[in-house]
Order: structure tokens, then C-alpha cells, then sequence
């Protein structure tokens, strides 16, 4: 585990090392559940930084209209589109309509890459139709497949996620993706 900053010791971090940074990032989990840290982290830094965030984009609307205001890159994981499969596999209740809800708003506020990690098993409940959304929902964004599904940590309680991703799998997706017209 690395050393944990207060937002004042971030903020002069920051502000130190200001010539040498493209952009910050919040990652690490879920950032939003930090949210106010990283409001008080960023109001202590000098110089206008691009502001990115990697989220799994399962978080409150609230947080997505505070966040409207401060991000300019948004880093969105896009893992679910099955509630069921989401609730059952994560605990996430409602998290398809969380992150079509986040992700419209981030588009419009920012600059959004999404990223899609393919789960094994999960390619007609999940994958394909979050492709299908996006094709239809999304104009401005950077999409990135993701084939490094690894099973960790619970994974292995569920059979058909406690193996990693097949190459057919990740082919399957890809072509996919490109018959709709998505280019990845």
C-alpha cells in the first residue's frame, strides 16, 4: 500500500511538479467516494491542470453534476448492461442505467474514454449490447476492448468469469464492433 496524502500535501505536490504535468488523475477504486478530497485537493492547486478521472461509472447523480464542473477527461469503465448480471456478479443494483446515465453526462462535459472489459460469458447479456449503445447513444468518445479480463479476488465463485478471456471471445467482440461501425 503506498503512503496516504492529505489534500494539502497532494495539492503541493501538484503544485511543485506543475512544469513536468500534462494532467491529474483520479483513479484507484471508485474516486467519486473521495469527492470532497478531491475538491479540496484541487482548489489548493495554482496552475489550471487538466483534470481526469477513472471511474467504473457506477456513482450518483449528484456526484456527476459536481464533477461536470471540474473534469476535463473522463476514463469510464462500461462493464455491464444486464442488471442482473451486474447485480449478481457485483452488487451493483441498477448499474446499467447509472453508467448510461454517467456517460452521456461526461461526453457532454468533457472529453470521454470508454473503456469495455469483456468478461467471459458475458458476450450477448453485456458486451454486445453496451456496443450497441454506445453506436447509438454516444457520438464523441474514444472506445477502448479490453481483452486483460483476468479472474481475481470472488471471481472464482462464478464459473463462467473465473477463467480469463478466450482469444475467440475477444475476436468475436472486436468483429463486432466493426460490423455495427465502431472502429476500434
Amino acid at each position: 500500500m503506498g503512503d496516504v496524502w492529505s489534500e494539502e500535501k497532494a495539492a503541493q505536490w501538484i503544485n511543485e511538479n506543475a512544469k513536468n504535468i500534462r494532467c491529474v488523475i483520479f483513479s484507484g477504486g471508485e474516486p467519486t467516494i473521495h469527492i470532497l478530497s478531491i475538491l479540496k485537493t484541487l482548489n489548493k492547486v495554482k496552475k489550471n491542470i487538466p483534470i481526469a478521472i477513472n471511474s467504473n461509472a457506477y456513482y450518483s447523480e449528484s456526484a456527476a453534476k459536481i464533477l461536470k464542473d471540474i473534469i476535463d477527461i473522463y476514463i469510464m469503465d462500461f462493464r455491464y448492461f444486464d442488471d442482473n448480471c451486474a447485480q449478481h456478479l457485483s452488487q451493483t443494483p441498477n448499474y446499467a442505467e447509472a453508467a448510461k446515465r454517467n456517460l452521456k453526462l461526461a461526453e457532454k462535459n468533457g472529453e470521454l474514454v470508454i473503456r469495455l472489459l469483456v468478461m467471459p460469458g458475458h458476450l450477448e447479456c453485456d458486451a454486445k449490447p453496451i456496443l450497441y449503445w454506445i453506436k447509438n447513444n454516444l457520438k464523441k468518445y474514444r472506445l477502448n476492448i479490453l481483452s486483460d479480463y483476468s479472474p481475481v479476488y470472488n471471481a472464482f465463485k462464478f464459473m463462467e468469469i473465473g477463467k480469463k478471456l478466450s482469444i475467440t471471445e475477444y475476436g468475436e467482440i472486436t468483429d463486432f464492433a466493426r460490423k455495427i461501425g465502431i472502429e476500434t
